[in-house]
C-alpha cells in the first residue's frame, strides 16, 4: 500500500478515506504574534475591570482613583509583553515535554502568567491582596483566546464547534 497525505497533512493508505473521528483541529498559518498580542489584551483588559469592580475607589474623581492607576498600566504592558512572550515560551515547551493537551496547557499558562501579580506581595512585608485574583481569572481568559484564536490546536475536530458555540452563547449573554 502506498502512503498519501489527505487534508491537513493526515496521512491515510490510499484507497481509504480518513476517519472524521479521529481527526485533530489543526494550528492555524501565521498569526501566532497577533493572537499573543490580543490574548495579552484581553485578559489584561478583564483583570482591570474585576479588580476594578472588585476593589472599588474610594476617591472623589476618577484619575486619582485605583482603576485610573490600573489604566494607566495598560501602558507598561507594551514594555511587559515581550517578556511575558519569552515565559509564555518557555512555558509551552515544558508544558509540551510535558505532554499536557494544547487547550489545557494555553489557559495554564496564562494563568501563571497572571499569577506573576501576587510577586510584590509574596516578596514585600504588606498582605495578600487576594482581590489579585482577578488576575488569575484575567490570564485564564487570556489563555483561552489564545488557544481560540490558533483554531483549537490539539482538540478533535467534532468538538471544535461544540466549543466554539458555547464561546458565542457565553459571549452573547456577557456581551
Amino acid at each position: 500500500m502506498q502512503k498519501s497525505f489527505g487534508k491537513r497533512g493526515q496521512t491515510n493508505f490510499q484507497g481509504t478515506a480518513p476517519r472524521q473521528s479521529n481527526q485533530i483541529a489543526t494550528e492555524r498559518e501565521g498569526g501566532k504574534l497577533k493572537s499573543f498580542a490580543f490574548a495579552c489584551i484581553t485578559g489584561f483588559t478583564f483583570s482591570i475591570i474585576v479588580f476594578g469592580l472588585l476593589f472599588g475607589t474610594n476617591a472623589p474623581s476618577f484619575f486619582s482613583g485605583q482603576l485610573f492607576l490600573n489604566v494607566v498600566s495598560v501602558f507598561a504592558l507594551i514594555w511587559i509583553a515581550p517578556v511575558l512572550l519569552i515565559v509564555s515560551r518557555v512555558l509551552a515547551d515544558v508544558f509540551r515535554l510535558l505532554r499536557i493537551p494544547r487547550g489545557y496547557s494555553d489557559v495554564s499558562i496564562g494563568i501563571i502568567i497572571g499569577s506573576m501579580m501576587f510577586i510584590p506581595d509574596f516578596s514585600g512585608s504588606e498582605p495578600i491582596e487576594w482581590r489579585k485574583v482577578a488576575f488569575l481569572l484575567g490570564g485564564a481568559i487570556g489563555g483561552f483566546t489564545y488557544w481560540r484564536s490558533r483554531g483549537y490546536p490539539g482538540m478533535q475536530s467534532k468538538h471544535v464547534k461544540t466549543v466554539d458555540t458555547g464561546y458565542k452563547l457565553m459571549k452573547k449573554n456577557i456581551g
